[in-house]
Formats: structure tokens, sequence, C-alpha cells
């Protein structure tokens, strides 16, 4: 269990959060395209 959460990296996670800021101050957090791209990006 323990090499599967590294292999997770969720050290990441926090720089990975910034994929979302433009879509939040663009005001396009709702428009679902750019957020599945984003959220594949994240991964």
């Amino acid at each position: 269990m323990k090499d599967l959460f590294i292999l997770l990296r969720p050290h990441q996670y926090i720089k990975n959060l910034f994929i979302y800021l433009p879509l939040f101050f663009a005001l396009q957090i709702t428009n679902w395209g750019n957020l599945f791209r984003a959220t594949v990006a994240f991964f």
C-alpha cells in the first residue's frame, strides 16, 4: 500500500493545482472541455 501511495506522487499535487488557476481567474472553471483538459494535464 505504501508503494502505491508513493506512485501517486502526492507531493506534486500542490504544484499541479497551478494548472487550474488560469481557468479560475478567466471564469472558465465551469467550461467542461477546458476543465477536462486541465484534469488530464494534472495527472
